[in-house]
C-alpha cells in the first residue's frame, strides 16, 4: 500500500499521470482532485456488488491475475460530485477530465437501477503483472 499523502493514498505512477497533465485542458479536474484522492480505496474493501463489478472489469481487461486488493478504486456518487463542484456540468467536466487524462477508468456507471451504489472507477495505472518465476 502506498503511503498516505496529504489527502489519501496516492501511488507514484498515478501522481506522474497527474503531473504530466496539460494544465490548460479542463481545469475543473484540478479543483476536484483533492476530494477524489480522499475517497480512493483498495478494491478488497468494496461491497459485494462493487466487488463483482471490479472482478468483471479486471477479467474483461485481461487482468484477472490481479487480486481486488491490488487495485485502487474510487466510487464517485453523483450527488457528492455535484455538491463538491457546485453543479452537474462542473461535476461532469471534472470527472471527464480525470478520465480523459487517464487517471480514472470507468468500471461501472450507476443508474437508477443501481440504487444505493455509486459509479465505480479504477485508479490508473493498474499494477504491472508479476513476472513468471
Amino acid at each position: 500500500m502506498p503511503p498516505k499523502g496529504p489527502w489519501g493514498p496516492l501511488r507514484p505512477d498515478t501522481e506522474r499521470i497527474v503531473l504530466s497533465a496539460d494544465a490548460r485542458k479542463n481545469a475543473a479536474w484540478r479543483r476536484f482532485w483533492p476530494d477524489v484522492i480522499a475517497i480512493f480505496k483498495d478494491g478488497d474493501t468494496l461491497g459485494e456488488v462493487e466487488s463483482a463489478w471490479l472482478a468483471d472489469y479486471l477479467e474483461s481487461a485481461g487482468r484477472a491475475d490481479l487480486a481486488l486488493g491490488d487495485v485502487q478504486t474510487a466510487q464517485i456518487p453523483r450527488n457528492w460530485a455535484r455538491q463538491v463542484m457546485g453543479s452537474d456540468a462542473a461535476a461532469s467536466s471534472a470527472i471527464g477530465g480525470l478520465v480523459d487524462m487517464g487517471v480514472l477508468t470507468l468500471v461501472h456507471k450507476s443508474d437508477r437501477c443501481d440504487k444505493g451504489h455509486a459509479s465505480l472507477y479504477v485508479v490508473n495505472p493498474l499494477p504491472e503483472p508479476n513476472p513468471p518465476p
